[in-house]
């Protein structure tokens, strides 16, 4: 999503992330981090590269580094009007939850909801993706009458491969900006089915905010349960996840385009998930089909076009060959630098917060090379 913002800088403390202490504490096994991965981190801590909040990288499920920058992002960036919930200005809301711990994700949620569908598929409580949404939706029947609106299932709202118009621009602020009209509006629901139909369902890829909105309200047609219900008792009770905050509209639908809000070791459990193909602990949370299926891109590509350097699969990000050292890795990817990377290569995973906006965040691909070779560099 393209939203702009003024970038400025503070430096800002490293302190020690309170999870991996705790982990020493009960003897979790630690492994030595590289002094590449180290120096990143103190100069991350510095502020040589801007509003950095947070990194922890894991490697075979044991914690290398963990460190939080705390900084405060009141006045940083100027306050427009109203303040509250989807105001990306207001520092009660953004990055931190009330200030505290719990950061946004961003669109790195939309990565999560598509685990929780996921678990409900393995736990038999969705029967398959590719069934059409209009059903779930009773109370937006007339929005269907549409013959092309009607052909659209799970999948493809999970694909971003919906058919429905979302025409970004203007960025972050301006009245053209689709996805802030949509947060701001009372019934998200209805106003992204509202939007004309541009192209057959499954043909074209968009990356489409309003689409992912949509899976809340689904997932709460297809099972009776509302996602973050479900995803509090079935995903994050599983893996320890007690702390976390999920933002909802103003009619009161969880918001599944980029409402979450974790700590990074939480998070870095749910790209572990993902990594050790939906196992935790023993036990199956996710099938390994639904990991496989996940990760593989899946974003249409026209005739004669060469294959995309980065792509798409169920709401998770793939690389093309040669971008990366790992061409099985995969990652997580919110607005203002909010990043979740795996390696199944050398069973990695890395979390990287930020706050800020415009391209002037540690891009993706730039964040995934200096992990890789932070890695590389270990004894």
């Amino acid at each position: 999503m393209n939203r702009l913002l003024a970038l400025g800088l503070l430096a800002a403390c490293a302190a020690p992330d309170r999870i991996a202490a705790q982990a020493r504490a009960i003897g979790t096994p630690a492994l030595a981090s590289s002094p590449a991965l180290t120096a990143l981190a103190d100069s991350m801590a510095r502020g040589d590269l801007g509003y950095v909040d947070a990194l922890h990288v894991a490697r075979k499920g044991v914690p290398l580094l963990s460190r939080t920058f705390p900084r405060s992002y009141a006045g940083i960036y100027p306050m427009k009007a109203p303040p509250g919930a989807y105001n990306y200005q207001d520092p009660d809301w953004h990055p931190f939850h009330q200030r505290r711990t719990l950061h946004t994700l961003q669109s790195v949620t939309k990565s999560i909801v598509s685990l929780v569908y996921g678990v409900a598929i393995t736990r038999k409580d969705v029967a398959t993706i590719d069934q059409p949404i209009a059903p779930f939706l009773p109370s937006h029947a007339d929005a269907f009458r549409d013959s092309l609106r009607k052909q659209i299932t799970i999948r493809h709202l999970l694909t971003m491969t919906s058919g429905i118009r979302w025409p970004e621009g203007g960025g972050y602020g301006s009245d053209d900006d689709i996805t802030q009209r949509m947060e701001n509006s009372a019934d998200w629901v209805s106003m992204v089915l509202a939007q004309p139909m541009d192209t057959v369902p499954g043909t074209a890829y968009h990356y489409n905010d309003g689409a992912a909105a949509l899976l809340a309200e689904v997932f709460r047609g297809a099972t009776g349960v509302d996602l973050q219900v479900y995803a509090a008792q079935h995903l994050f009770a599983p893996l320890g996840i007690a702390r976390f905050h999920w933002k909802g509209s103003s009619g009161g639908l969880t918001d599944s385009e980029g409402g979450l809000y974790l700590e990074p070791a939480d998070l870095s459990k749910l790209g572990q998930l993902m990594l050790d193909q939906g196992m935790w602990n023993g036990t199956r949370l996710v099938s390994a089909e639904w990991v496989a299926e996940s990760v593989r891109g899946q974003r249409p590509t026209a005739a004669g076009k060469a294959a995309p350097r980065v792509n798409y699969g169920l709401m998770w990000w793939t690389v093309g060959a040669g971008v990366l050292q790992d061409p099985r890795a995969y990652f997580g990817w919110g607005y203002g630098g909010q990043y979740v990377f795996v390696f199944p290569e050398s069973r990695t995973v890395a979390v990287l917060y930020q706050w800020m906006f415009d391209g002037k965040e540690i891009q993706p691909i730039a964040f995934a090379r200096r992990i890789e070779a932070a890695i590389a560099a270990m004894p």
